[in-house]
């Protein structure tokens, strides 16, 4: 212990950001938490490892590069708010420090990251933490984070992706190419339960786009009917409530309804036609999303039953 400590030189307070940024551009690894340091090193182009704790969002904040890892707990209350209070703080002892040294000489190295970490990391200390390295898709040239050691994980974690890949065509026209994630059962009846609450979206936002065109074209008519667009316009209020009401059931659809909702509050027109005309875009958005979304689990538990069936051969009976 007493050798590690004169290999450290404690700088805090005693540099500048440039200073910092010069410093990187000279190192070959960082390690350390989710920091404005950690984001500085990946624009040095310099890896880092990442140890997300308490309320980071890996996927959200973490440093960006190709190659860069993060380690974060598998403990249920991560991540967490700032505002939660925390007396055992549990998630910094999710991630074994043999793990980090692990992980740092094998970036050091120079190898290839997944094939020596799956051959050299000890599998006693995975256990508590996941295990990410961010890579570039290579059609899309998007980031995103693949885990190195899946486990069948939660239905955060399945939808995760899933939501990823959705926006990724619906609002960049890009498409993504991913292997079908890992279920476990209780994921498994997830999904199942999640598709009727994508089925109901849809039913919804296919309503909204019919109402919104009856308000359009009663607007057209030459004397239209104020009380039928009135009651119109209410049956439009009716889905937007039936809609968090999904999200209320069903949690894991909250982007999509978070995204609907966001969408139809900003909704933007000088009068009653163009906001109409707009309101129905604004479903048809969410009509494709949830069709995106229910394509993507529909293939995922397609695959899910297929290798079941391979693990589990049908015996003679």
């Amino acid at each position: 212990m007493l050798k590690t400590r004169k290999n450290i030189v404690n700088l805090v307070g005693e540099t500048t950001l440039k200073d910092v940024y010069d410093r990187l551009c000279s190192s070959r690894l960082f390690v350390g938490h989710d920091s404005l340091i950690g984001h500085l090193a990946s624009i040095a182009q310099v890896q880092t490892l990442t140890l997300a704790l308490g309320s980071v969002r890996p996927w959200e904040t973490t440093p960006y590069g190709v190659n860069n890892v993060v380690l974060s707990p598998r403990t249920k209350c991560f991540p967490c708010f700032p505002q939660d209070k925390c007396d055992q703080y549990i998630c910094h002892s999710d991630i074994p420090y043999q793990l980090v040294t692990d992980f740092a000489q094998t970036m050091l190295s120079g190898e290839n990251l997944v094939t020596q970490l799956k051959k050299k990391i000890n599998p006693f200390l995975t256990g508590s933490c996941h295990m990410h390295i961010s890579h570039q898709h290579s059609k899309s040239l998007l980031l995103d984070f693949l885990e190195v050691d899946e486990k069948p994980g939660r239905l955060a974690d399945i939808m995760r992706p899933f939501y990823r890949m959705t926006w990724a065509l619906l609002i960049g026209e890009m498409e993504e190419n991913r292997t079908f994630p890992t279920l476990s059962r209780d994921a498994h009846a997830s999904l199942l339960k999640l598709m009727e609450g994508i089925n109901y979206l849809y039913e919804l936002a296919e309503f909204g786009k019919k109402y919104s065109l009856t308000i359009v074209e009663e607007v057209a008519k030459q004397s239209p009917s104020l009380s039928k667009i009135k009651a119109t316009s209410q049956k439009v209020d009716e889905i937007d409530r039936l809609a968090e009401l999904v999200k209320g059931s069903h949690p894991a659809l909250a982007p999509i309804v978070d995204f609907y909702g966001l969408m139809r509050a900003n909704l933007s027109g000088g009068n009653i036609v163009e906001i109409a005309q707009h309101s129905f875009f604004v479903y048809q958005d969410t009509a494709l999303a949830c069709s995106v979304l229910n394509e993507l689990i529909e293939k995922t538990v397609a695959e899910h039953k297929i290798s079941q069936n391979r693990a589990t051969p049908t015996q003679n009976r």
